[in-house]
C-alpha cells in the first residue's frame, strides 16, 4: 500500500524514508530537502482514529480535494482508501496538487 512520491517541486532532494508499522497504523514519511527547506510527504494508513484538523481553504481537481492549512508550517492533506496523505512544506497549492496527483497515479 506504499505510494511512492512521483514529483516533488524542482530543487528538492530526497533525504529519508521512514517506515513505522504497529497494530494500530502503518506510517511512511518521506523526506525531502532543498537547501535548509523541508519537504515531508507522509501516508498514514489502517487508522481508524485519523483526525481532520480544520482547514483554510480547499482545492479540488479531479477526484482529489486538498485541505490546506497555514500556520507555522503549511500542510496539505487529503484521503485515500484506508489513509490519509499528509504534505508538509513551504510549496505553492499548485505543487502540492500535483504532488497529490503523481501519488495516485493521476
Amino acid at each position: 500500500d506504499m505510494m511512492i512520491p512521483g514529483y516533488v517541486p524542482e530543487g528538492y532532494e530526497f533525504s529519508t524514508l521512514e517506515i513505522i508499522s504497529n497494530d494500530i497504523l502503518v506510517e511512511y514519511t518521506y523526506r525531502f530537502f532543498d537547501d535548509n527547506e523541508k519537504l515531508e510527504v507522509r501516508q498514514v494508513m489502517n487508522s481508524d482514529t485519523t483526525v481532520y484538523y480544520e482547514y483554510d481553504r480547499k482545492v479540488e481537481s479531479g477526484s482529489i480535494t486538498l485541505m490546506i492549512k497555514e500556520d507555522s508550517e503549511k500542510c496539505g492533506f487529503y484521503t485515500i482508501k484506508n489513509g490519509t496523505v499528509f504534505i508538509n512544506g513551504n510549496c505553492s497549492d499548485a505543487e502540492m496538487m500535483k504532488m497529490a496527483k503523481k501519488m495516485i497515479g493521476s
